[in-house]
């Protein structure tokens, strides 16, 4: 589907940046895909400074990134995710940046097709991602035979209900699960003053987005699936992904009742019951159940899940 920037942005309304700062959170992040997702940066990013907030890696991770930009500012720092973002802002000196995960790889076009949607009410814009499959996929023959189809069907499940949206205050809520930090353009003077607690170490997004429209602006969300997401490698990894980011939504109070939980949870394996005999597919069902399972294990032990690990 194409979308039209003039549904969202009036004409005369769009802001189109120049250069922009990056900032990148790392952690032991050179891995095989690293690479990549660093030349789409240099390729698409008219970048001002590169800001990486580092994890003390010992990989060769700051190295790597000096290698495609010059003039990079590394901060090092123990600090958990939200800290580190916002460590981060306080070293960008243009009017936006762009947050980059480092298992993000943009497509040509991302930069100038993101900011023909940027209008005088957006604080934050971003696309959907798609997995990369078996370009990031552990080479184990329990992976290649098990692991990589669940994860193709899995995701693929997941891919079909997002849509594009203006998040603003009426409907922060129902985003849930929609928002990313990892590869968005943002306009610096409406996070600038953005203070989370350093105990937060995942939904960190959630936490920004909340800052975001309570000033009043919108943050926007496009449906195009073109950004190449490196995660999950492995079943394994997915799992612990799912349970550290509902653990993550606990501790930031984006999650309902845990009555009303368990009642949305009882809904979802109805229904998805109901369309695994409809299209005779029995996966449907069955990513389902498995996906209630994991996420009911991470907010019963949200505090076993909460810190990430690599």
């Amino acid at each position: 589907m194409t979308l039209d920037p003039k549904v969202w942005v009036a004409e005369g309304e769009t802001i189109e940046p120049k250069a922009v700062d990056v900032v990148m959170c790392t952690w032991n992040s050179n891995r095989p895909f690293f690479e990549k997702c660093l030349k789409s940066i240099k390729r698409e990013i008219p970048v001002h400074h590169f800001i990486v907030v580092d994890h003390f890696s010992q990989d060769g991770t700051t190295e790597a990134i000096k290698k495609y930009f010059q003039s990079v500012t590394v901060i090092q720092t123990s600090a958990n995710l939200a800290k580190a973002r916002a460590i981060g802002i306080g070293h960008v000196d243009t009017e936006f940046f762009v947050f980059m995960d480092d298992d993000m790889e943009l497509p040509e076009g991302w930069f100038k097709r993101l900011t023909s949607y940027i209008g005088e009410s957006v604080g934050v814009i971003h696309e959907e991602t798609f997995w990369a499959g078996r370009e990031c996929t552990d080479d184990s023959l329990l992976n290649r035979l098990i692991s990589t189809r669940w994860l193709e069907g899995a995701l693929e499940f997941e891919r079909h209900r997002m849509v594009k949206m203006d998040i603003t205050l009426d409907n922060m809520m129902q985003s849930v699960g929609f928002t990313w930090g990892g590869h968005t353009i943002v306009k610096t003077e409406v996070v600038r003053d953005w203070k989370p607690s350093s105990l937060i170490s995942a939904a960190e997004d959630l936490l920004l987005m909340k800052h975001v429209v309570q000033k009043g602006y919108v943050w926007r969300i496009l449906e195009q699936h073109t950004v190449k997401h490196y995660s999950p490698r492995n079943l394994h990894e997915h799992i612990k992904k799912m349970k550290w980011h509902i653990a993550g939504l606990r501790v930031t109070e984006f999650t309902q009742p845990f009555s009303k939980m368990l009642r949305d949870f009882f809904k979802q394996i109805v229904r998805a019951s109901k369309d695994s005999m409809r299209f005779k597919e029995p996966m449907i069902f069955a990513y389902a159940l498995f996906n209630v399972l994991v996420n009911l294990d991470g907010y019963l032990r949200w505090n076993k899940f909460y810190a990430m690990e690599r």
